[in-house]
């Protein structure tokens, strides 16, 4: 985990998931792989209110849509 902290943490988290679908040699390129691309950055819809994922992207048969969320790692046994 870095040291960034608020905003600057959720846009590397954002960054680096981005990342993944462009075919970079020194980072992993899964979603490069899979044949998705990336279409739109924050974009802001409402469906029964409001809807604002941070990533989405598209293959020629599927859409993925990506929310980053940081957060704290858990070590141990799932909550009830």
């Amino acid at each position: 985990m870095t040291n960034l902290e608020g905003s600057s943490e959720h846009l590397f988290l954002v960054n680096s998931v981005l990342s993944l679908s462009y075919n970079l040699e020194s980072y992993p390129n899964l979603l490069h792989k899979a044949g998705y691309k990336i279409v739109s950055i924050e974009p802001q819809f409402k469906i029964n209110g409001s809807a604002n994922p941070d990533l989405i992207f598209m293959s020629e048969e599927n859409v993925l849509i990506a929310e980053c969320k940081g957060g704290e790692y858990y070590i141990g046994t799932n909550l009830p």
